[in-house]
C-alpha cells in the first residue's frame, strides 16, 4: 500500500528524511527509493506530494470514479502529474495530511497577546483570557483544515492526521513579538489539544511528535531543528533527523493498516 502525504511547509522535513535514508545516511529509517518522492519502508510505499500551502484545500479532491480519486486543482494534477504520470490516485490509498501546526499565526502572534494572556499568565496589568475562549479561537481557526478531512469522509478517501513538530525556541512569536515561552507552549498545547479531541470524535488517527524529539520544557531539541546554510534563518522547522522520526511512524501506521 501506498500513502500520499500531502501538507503545509512541516512536511519538507520528512521529505528530507526520506532522502536521506536513500543516500544511507539514516540511522533509524530503511527505505529505497522507487521514484522522485516515491519510497519505500518495508512493505509500505510513501509519496510525497502537494508539499504547497495553498493547494492543500477541500477543493483539489474532486470525485471518486471507477476506483480512481480525481482532482480539481489544475496546479495539483500537475505536481502530481510530474512525478507519477498520472493524474489520478488510487482511492482506496490514504492521505496522511500535515495542516495544522503550533497553532495558528493568527493567534499565537496576534497583537492580543500584549493586553490579554491566559488567566494564570494574566501578570502585570495584562487582562486574563480563559483557555474556553482561547479554545474557541481555535475551533474557528482550524475550520479550514477540517474541511480537507471532511471532504475526503464524503468521497470516502481514508485519511489520518501528521502533526507539526515542536516549536523551538528560537520561534518569532519570542524572538519577534516579545512574547513569553509560556505563552507559546501554553497555546501551542491547546491547539494540539483542540485538534487531537477533533479527530478522536471522528475516528482519525494522528501522528504526534515523538516525546524524544522535545527538551524537558517542551521546545523541539537543537539536533531536530532545521539550520539553512543560506537565507533566511529557519526558525519553524524540523530537520530530516526528526522527519526520520516522522516517516518511521508514518510507515508503521500505514502498514498497521494493510497487514
Amino acid at each position: 500500500m501506498t500513502a500520499y502525504i500531502a501538507g503545509n511547509s512541516h512536511v519538507i522535513c520528512l521529505v528530507g528524511a526520506a532522502r536521506e535514508s536513500v543516500a544511507g545516511r539514516a540511522t533509524h529509517l530503511k527505505a529505497k527509493r522507487v521514484a522522485p518522492r516515491h519510497f519505500a519502508v518495508g512493505d509500505t510505499g510513501i509519496f510525497f506530494t502537494g508539499i504547497t500551502k495553498d493547494l492543500l484545500t477541500p477543493g483539489i479532491f474532486g470525485a471518486v470514479d471507477q476506483g480512481s480519486l480525481k482532482f480539481t486543482d489544475q496546479r495539483f494534477q500537475q505536481d502530481l502529474a510530474e512525478w507519477t504520470g498520472e493524474k489520478t490516485v488510487p482511492a482506496t490509498s490514504p492521505w496522511g495530511l500535515c495542516n495544522v501546526g503550533n497553532a495558528s499565526r493568527r493567534l499565537y502572534r496576534d497583537a492580543m497577546w500584549r493586553t490579554f494572556a491566559p488567566t494564570h499568565l494574566a501578570q502585570g496589568g495584562l487582562t486574563p483570557v480563559t483557555d474556553d475562549a482561547i479554545r474557541a479561537m481555535l475551533e474557528s481557526d482550524h475550520r479550514g483544515a477540517r474541511m480537507v478531512y471532511e471532504r475526503l469522509a464524503v468521497l470516502g478517501i481514508p485519511a489520518f492526521a501528521i502533526s507539526g513538530p515542536q516549536p523551538r525556541r528560537a520561534h518569532p512569536a519570542m524572538t519577534e513579538d516579545g512574547y513569553r515561552p509560556e505563552l507559546l507552549l501554553h497555546l501551542d498545547s491547546l491547539a494540539r489539544e483542540v485538534w487531537r479531541e477533533w479527530l478522536a470524535g471522528r475516528g482519525l488517527a494522528l501522528i504526534e511528535p515523538p516525546a524524544e524529539a522535545a527538551d524537558a520544557d517542551g521546545f523541539l531539541r537543537p539536533e531536530f531543528e532545521n539550520v539553512r546554510e543560506e537565507g533566511e534563518a529557519d526558525r519553524i522547522h524540523g530537520n530530516e533527523l526528526y522527519g526520520e522520526l516522522m516517516v518511521a511512524r508514518i510507515a508503521e501506521h500505514v502498514a498497521r493498516q494493510n497487514p
